[in-house]
This record gives C-alpha cells, sequence and structure tokens, in this order.
C-alpha cells in the first residue's frame, strides 16, 4: 500500500523536472544556452522544498501527479499559441490541454488552469476573428471540464467531514453570511 504511494509519488516527481526542463526548452531562444537554462529551470524545481522533496517524504498527497499535469497543459498551451500564429492546426495540442486539465482536476482543481486559460484564448481568437470554430472549441472544453468538476462532487457522497469550518458540522455558518463576506473581501 505504502510502496505504492511511494511509487507515484516518485513518478511525479520525476515527471515534473523533465516536464519542467521540457516547458523551459519552449522559452529559451539563443541554442546554446538550451539545454543549460532549462537545465537551470528543472533543477529550480528538484531542489525546492515544496515542489519535490517534501512530497517524496509525504507520499499519501496527490499534488506531486498535479504539478506534471500542469506542466503538461503549459507546454500545450504554449504550442497552442506558436501553432496559431502559424496558422498551423491546433486540435490535437488542444485535447492534450483538456485532458491533462481533466485528469488533473481529478486530482487537484488547480491543475485545470491551463485548459482554462486555453478556453479564455479560444474565445479571444473567436471574438477577433469572427469564426465559430474557436468558440465551439471553447464552448466544448468548457462542457468537459465543467464536467470533470461536478460529476465527481455529485456522484461521491459526503457522510462526514473533518474539516474545521464546515457547513454541515456548524450550520450556524450559514447564518453568520455577512461576517464571511466581510472576511473574503
Amino acid at each position: 500500500f505504502v510502496a505504492g504511494f511511494r511509487a507515484l509519488a516518485y513518478a511525479g516527481a520525476i515527471s515534473q523536472i523533465v516536464l519542467a526542463f521540457a516547458l523551459a526548452r519552449l522559452f529559451i531562444t539563443r541554442q546554446s544556452k538550451r539545454f543549460w537554462g532549462a537545465f537551470a529551470v528543472a533543477m529550480i524545481a528538484a531542489f525546492s522544498t515544496f515542489s519535490v522533496k517534501f512530497y517524496l517524504f509525504d507520499t499519501f498527497r496527490t499534488d506531486p501527479l498535479a504539478f506534471p499535469l500542469v506542466l503538461l497543459g503549459m507546454i500545450g498551451l504554449t504550442q497552442h499559441v506558436r501553432r496559431a500564429g502559424s496558422g498551423l492546426p491546433t486540435l490535437g495540442w488542444d485535447v492534450v490541454i483538456v485532458l491533462s486539465g481533466v485528469v488533473g482536476a481529478l486530482i487537484r482543481e488547480f491543475a485545470a488552469i491551463p485548459a482554462g486559460l486555453l478556453i479564455i484564448i479560444l474565445a479571444q481568437q473567436a471574438w477577433r476573428e469572427r469564426r465559430a470554430k474557436p468558440i465551439l472549441k471553447a464552448l466544448i472544453s468548457s462542457g468537459i471540464l465543467g464536467l470533470a468538476f461536478v460529476l465527481p462532487r455529485v456522484l461521491i457522497s459526503v457522510r462526514r467531514s473533518d474539516q474545521l469550518f464546515d457547513v454541515i458540522t456548524m450550520p450556524e455558518l450559514i447564518t453568520m453570511w455577512r461576517r464571511n463576506l466581510n472576511i473574503g473581501l
């Protein structure tokens, strides 16, 4: 049981370092600096306390699996922007971005950020070009991503919560909405 979690943590950490390297290479323009610059970025990710090292010692967290999905989505987003700027088809990268967002949303919600950015980029493209294809892609992507957020929360019932502030265990939180609103603002 523990060995499986440890294997997932190591797989997530290694893939995070490799994908950080790949993403950094996309942004370094000088050929002579591409490898070492990307290597430096990967080492920053490798040696940062909470990005990799912490999760190797606390292997029961799912974050090491979410970080590589964010990086994969950002690589896809970078490729989408480059290909769209060159007039090349982007559907393959769009699928990679949305799938990494859907799988990532099942692990940690923040992993869907690249897919959300894709939806915004497609909406801007549809507005600029006055074409239906980008808005159709944006609607399909947002529908798929929305289902990835809604379906698990609808299908998995929660009988008990151990959260400190929860409306189930503390129903008085519902009546204190003005106070909660003030804290939020």
